[in-house]
């Protein structure tokens, strides 16, 4: 493949991780604005980008730290003042009404009766719905809730992964730049921050230990240091039943990081993080494990009760598919197949989800939030082959600015 053709390909990527989860969010609107929404994102990112090397000659790696930290800080504030709307009766934008979220609630009501005694599966929140968040996004979001409320973890974890990206590069502009990218051209994600829910913690969280894991195998670092991120990861997996069939391509990177035997039982080690939290869970009371709910998302009403099965097994071939072709190991590859396994789940389901409904389901589009930032991770302009750059070494020091010429 020629350098311009990769280049176009990494373009439509991260056109289409920014702008697929953000289309539910014209659901309200109607589709002629959805329409402009779809035209006019690309060739703006386009237009944008083209303007990158003039940026990067004229802001500094001070100021696009600056510019970082205030982006944060505005959007910790945006979500102070409009969160607590949502967890009564919605909030109204531009003239439109945003209706009540218990995204975040069915994660603290979780935390609340796990802490009482009780199984927490079988509460429901206060808009009546199951608590659909597995044990380990419950975990994860333990310190958050200790601090009043899980609903802020969403931008604690954007902050991780812009630092990620910033860390990959070695260069903060590059980080402000993808920032930037994602607020302006991605609504669905300041949606996501304002209503408090999970999504963003279930994949970033994945994304670094994924990352920390695969880099701390293949540059060999110390046992204890691979067991914490594998054990991390096994716990990050205990949230969606959506991210289980990235194990193949998981064990196939870890294989090309360091060898089989090593990657088996690293991966023994995800496995048994994974089975700790969600096993004891599933058996006290299968029936009322509201989770698995989430599996008639896709079976179309009951007419098509094999399909979550179907999907699930087609998913479990691509990741191995994926795994058994990679000749060798690159980070940046295996973020991007990532980007590859969720999206097939997330278009299937949207199809399916369209059918079921009769119409085109624009509220399906919110589950691209799952795999949008492996798309960006993965497609986002700038991108090296990790093996010129240690993803783990890098967050030991200061990221520092690309040269200029």
């Amino acid at each position: 493949m020629t350098s311009a053709s990769s280049s176009r390909l990494a373009f439509v990527g991260f056109a289409a991780s920014l702008i697929y989860p953000s289309t539910a969010v014209f659901e309200k609107v109607g589709l002629p604005y959805l329409a402009a929404y779809v035209l006019l994102a690309p060739f703006l990112l386009w237009s944008a980008l083209h303007l990158v090397p003039r940026l990067r000659a004229r802001i500094s790696p001070r100021a696009a730290l600056i510019g970082l930290v205030l982006l944060h800080v505005a959007l910790l504030c945006a979500h102070l003042w409009v969160h607590p709307q949502i967890d009564t009766s919605g909030f109204r934008l531009f003239g439109l009404q945003f209706g009540a979220s218990d995204g975040d609630d069915a994660i603290d009501l979780a935390i609340t009766e796990a802490l009482a005694g009780r199984y927490p599966y079988h509460a429901t929140t206060f808009l009546g719905n199951p608590i659909t968040p597995m044990p380990g996004s419950i975990l994860l979001a333990v310190p958050f809730y200790v601090l009043g409320s899980s609903s802020i973890q969403s931008v604690f974890w954007l902050m991780i992964f812009f630092w990620a990206v910033a860390a990959h590069h070695r260069d903060w502009f590059t980080a402000a730049i993808v920032s930037f990218s994602v607020f302006v051209l991605s609504p669905n994600v300041i949606y996501q921050v304002l209503r408090g829910g999970d999504y963003i913690t279930n994949s970033v969280s994945i994304l670094v230990f994924s990352g920390l894991l695969l880099e701390s195998t293949r540059r060999g670092h110390a046992s204890w240091q691979r067991a914490l991120w594998a054990l991390l990861l096994g716990v990050s997996l205990s949230s969606r039943l959506n991210f289980l069939p990235l194990l193949p391509l998981l064990l196939g990177a870890l294989a090309r990081a360091s060898s089989l035997t090593g990657a088996c039982s690293t991966l023994a080690l995800v496995l048994a993080a994974f089975g700790a939290l969600t096993v004891p869970a599933v058996l006290y009371d299968p029936s009322g494990f509201s989770p698995l709910h989430t599996l008639s998302k896709l079976d179309v009403t009951g007419r098509l009760p094999w399909a979550p099965y179907l999907v699930a097994l087609l998913a479990f071939a691509l990741s191995t598919a994926l795994a058994v072709r990679r000749e060798s190991y690159e980070l940046r590859v295996f973020m991007r197949d990532v980007f590859f396994i969720e999206a097939f789940l997330a278009v299937t389901g949207f199809v399916l989800a369209s059918i079921s409904s009769g119409r085109v389901n624009l509220d399906y589009p919110h589950f691209g939030v799952l795999f949008m930032f492996f798309g960006i991770f993965a497609f986002a302009p700038g991108s090296i082959p990790i093996s010129q750059e240690s993803f783990v070494a890098s967050f030991a020091r200061t990221p520092r600015a690309a040269p200029t010429s």
